[in-house]
């Protein structure tokens, strides 16, 4: 029953226990303090809390409504123009939205968005296919974490909601929503299908050579390299320096050129502001995706993505012994557990390590001495084995 209260103790995120240790739900609702007992299950208060903010928006229990209802679809285009056009991700959001959101979503008001819906919509996204196919011909289903970036852009848009006061509080509770896990993908270039890579290149023309031994030597994103700018370049100092507006994650970055880039450079002509331009032209150059993919079929390489040459430089680098934290600093990484996902285990690199343990031997024995003794006597301690 709803009830008004004294102050609680422990209040946490509008839940607390009170003396019975029972959880109950503490909101505000237009200067009216509302208190509710669940039960002895947080995780129950948790689901209570949230279906209960949603309906005080819809005015189900008398304690007000929202005064700005609104379509999913039409609050969409506002936070599109409003607000993510400013992101840098501003392309693949209004993709994702037009492309799968939308469909789901479009003619639901915010505020009637559930977990169930969202669900649903998790395990639809599963069982569709991308363009893409998987080493044996077969199209690739929709990945874990491209599902997950999707919800990520939804849970942003009721937060934005609520921000802008669409919204008197989020439908959702967002800690029941599960994720797919973030596997990082183990895919680099072995030195067998390097030489061939480079091979097949030669049909390709100069620029994609010079944009792969760029990512191999410096370990560059594909956008950062064809952004790259020659007031970015310090040859004398052999260095790379990307300001914030340019790196995914704001922060600055500083690339040392070892002699295979500062080659790339030294001939590259400066025809533009683009390091990487069309020599005749000048004009910037958008899209690799298609001379890649090309280059992989002649050198019969098979599922190979071009940010699979970031993965080979961090991975290259821990095959000669580079230490984790300086891998994680030349990559640009802000944790090291980041960094460990960039980094596929080399077989040889493992039995080499286990190879050093052939010279621990284990100490001989007496010819009656066994492994293991067991004791019966009362007068002797027993055997305890750690």
């Amino acid at each position: 029953m709803w009830a008004v209260n004294q102050v609680a103790k422990r209040k946490i995120r509008n839940l607390f226990r009170n003396a019975q240790g029972n959880w109950c739900i503490d909101i505000t609702v237009k200067k009216r303090r509302v208190i509710r007992v669940i039960g002895d299950g947080k995780k129950e208060a948790e689901d209570a809390l949230a279906v209960i903010k949603s309906d005080l928006l819809h005015g189900k229990i008398g304690l007000g409504t929202s005064s700005k209802n609104i379509l999913f679809k039409d609050f969409a285009e506002k936070f599109l123009n409003t607000y993510a056009i400013k992101k840098r991700s501003f392309r693949t959001d209004r993709t994702a939205y037009n492309i799968h959101l939308k469909p789901c979503f479009g003619d639901t008001y915010l505020s009637d968005i559930r977990i169930e819906r969202i669900e649903k919509y998790q395990t639809e996204r599963q069982k569709e296919t991308t363009r893409r196919k998987t080493p044996d011909g077969k199209p690739m289903k929709t990945s874990g974490p491209t599902i997950n970036r999707e919800i990520a852009l939804l849970r942003t848009m009721l937060n934005k909601a609520v921000e802008w006061e669409y919204l008197d509080a989020s439908p959702i509770n967002w800690r029941r929503i599960k994720k797919f896990n973030e596997n990082g993908r183990e895919r680099y270039l072995t030195a067998d299908e390097r030489e061939r890579l480079f091979a097949a290149l030669d049909d390709s023309g100069p620029i994609l050579r010079n944009f792969i031994i760029l990512a191999l030597n410096t370990g560059l994103r594909r956008g950062e390299i064809m952004g790259l700018r020659w007031a970015n370049v310090n040859m004398d100092d052999g260095l790379i320096c990307l300001e914030r507006a340019q790196r995914k994650n704001n922060k600055v970055l500083r690339v040392p050129l070892n002699q295979n880039a500062l080659e790339v450079l030294r001939r590259l002509p400066r025809v533009s502001e683009y390091v990487l331009c069309d020599p005749e032209t000048g004009e910037r150059i958008l899209s690799f995706r298609r001379a890649f993919a090309t280059a992989c079929r002649k050198a019969d390489i098979k599922d190979l993505r071009i940010h699979d040459l970031r993965h080979t430089f961090g991975t290259m680098l821990n095959v000669r012994g580079v230490d984790l934290p300086t891998i994680s600093s030349l990559l640009g990484h802000s944790s090291i557990s980041m960094t460990s996902r960039y980094i596929t285990p080399i077989l040889e690199i493992q039995k080499r390590a286990v190879d050093c343990l052939v010279d621990t031997r284990e100490p001989e024995r007496k010819k009656d001495e066994s492994p293991i003794r067991e004791t019966l006597d009362t007068d002797r301690k027993p055997l305890y084995i750690q």
